[in-house]
């Protein structure tokens, strides 16, 4: 409904003994602190992309650090450092994967990103302008926004798509009881399609679902229905530089009895931006989720446990669980995956390309990171650099510093790395053996031979 149940801004209005030249107890962290989002900004990001049908949750991104902006050296990583290579959506949202992410922006476009967020209630500090100026770093959530607003964006992706504005007070009254200003109602304005939304909502729903996702579900999940029954909900962290910020937002499906859902919004911070203190490195998911979790399960205890519902026009079919395109005679395992009807593979209209991740190559379908990039050429190198070290196995180092690496629970990358390849010796050819041709039982053939040739390291 937009209506606002609970808020607490600040360390303590009424708290001045707590007032110091580096502290305002007064100040107001949740509606006036513009703080950076970090990951919590990314189901904004992903939203955009499935409204627009840029990508589905099926969709194939690189988890490989890459130099995005060759100019300025700029090479984000993974917070864990890790290169898990070809991810589908669904996962690279659930696990937070920041260099999939900036592949999905750069897919989308920053103009259309910055539309969405605006229609979803998010102003950025420094307006409009200040999301497009950061470029493909937007994608990891470096612009500011307040908690409040962004606490409205995952409010509107939990009703639907449906943007109401926050509203604090209901009504006011006079001495005598008379209502001296009552709140217009908001009927609100579809701010993404139902079916976006529903999508955003699917996959952060896995983060609360062990069987989905077992490490932010072991902080966030909650069983507090009848016989500890666990409640659906739908979440997401986010952690920026040196642990300033910590975030944890996320939103409840409506009652079976008609009445609204809740969404909560966390910040963790101190006022003054500086450093936390703490003994160990805190991130959002030890710090913020907790928090999340503890406020949802108290306030929720008596409430009936319900599922989230897909609108019309959601379609739900198998697809390749590596390159997310219809199934062929490349795929080793296949998933369930959700889809705006239209998009899915098989489709006219589908988004996603079959095989992307494959190619022909030594008498076998071989994964193909390269192929399977599609943004700007320059990127094809680190790709390249990934493919030949990924080749060698896990754990190998790169010259971003960091190593390639299954994805969580796996232990491929959807089949053998494409590269060079030996064919096999012929046999020897009997007239070889004749006085006067080179003797000594000469082999035809000088294998190995490069049958499928390295990519080149210009990307070219």
């Amino acid at each position: 409904t937009g209506d606002v149940l609970a808020y607490a801004g600040s360390a303590g209005y009424a708290r001045n003994d707590l007032a110091s030249p580096q502290f305002d107890p007064k100040y107001d962290a949740a509606g006036d602190g513009a703080r950076q989002p970090g990951s919590a900004f990314k189901p904004v990001l992903y939203a955009s992309a499935f409204d627009t049908k840029r990508l589905t949750p099926g969709s194939l991104l690189l988890d490989i650090t890459t130099e995005f902006n060759p100019a300025e050296k700029w090479a984000p990583r993974d917070a864990d450092q890790l290169d898990r290579g070809p991810v589908l959506v669904r996962k690279a949202l659930q696990y937070s994967l920041n260099i999939p992410a900036i592949r999905a922006l750069q897919r989308v476009g920053s103009e259309q990103v910055a539309d969405t967020a605006d229609a979803l209630g998010v102003r950025f500090a420094g307006g409009r302008d200040a999301f497009l100026q950061s470029g493909l770093a937007g994608a990891l959530g470096t612009v500011e926004v307040t908690p409040l607003d962004l606490t409205t964006a995952y409010a509107t992706i939990g009703h639907g798509g449906v943007r109401v504005t926050p509203r604090m007070i209901l009504e006011v009254r006079g001495p005598d009881g008379s209502i001296v200003w009552k709140a217009p109602d908001d009927p609100g304005g579809q701010a993404i399609s139902p079916q976006a939304a529903y999508l955003v909502t699917d996959i952060l729903q896995g983060n609360t679902d062990p069987r989905q996702n077992p490490i932010w579900a072991d902080k966030l999940e909650l069983r507090n229905g009848p016989d500890k029954a666990r409640r659906p909900a739908a979440v997401k962290t986010g952690t920026t530089n040196d642990a300033r910020d910590l975030g944890a937002y996320g939103f409840l499906p409506p009652q079976p009895d008609g009445g609204p859902g809740l969404t909560v919004g966390v910040w963790l911070g101190n006022s003054n931006h500086s450093e936390p203190r703490a003994k160990e490195p805190a991130t959002s998911l030890t710090a913020a989720a907790p928090f999340w979790r503890a406020f949802v399960r108290d306030y929720t205890k008596d409430w009936a446990v319900t599922e989230f519902q897909p609108p019309a026009d959601i379609v739900s079919v198998r697809v390749d669980a590596w390159s997310g395109g219809e199934p062929g005679p490349w795929t080793r395992d296949t998933v369930e995956e959700s889809f705006i009807k239209g998009t899915e593979p098989g489709r006219r209209s589908a988004v996603d390309e079959a095989g992307l991740l494959y190619r022909r190559a030594c008498g076998a379908w071989r994964v193909d990171p390269v192929k399977a990039e599609l943004g700007p050429v320059a990127w094809r190198t680190d790709v390249a650099d990934w493919a030949r070290r990924a080749r060698r196995g896990v754990g190998v180092e790169g010259r971003h510093e960091s190593k390639t690496a299954y994805f969580w629970g796996e232990r491929s990358w959807g089949g053998p790395i494409a590269g060079w390849c030996q064919r096999a010796r012929p046999k020897p050819d009997p007239k070889d053996d004749k006085p006067g041709r080179g003797g000594g039982g000469g082999v035809r053939g000088q294998g190995p031979f490069p049958v499928v040739p390295e990519p080149p390291a210009s990307g070219g």
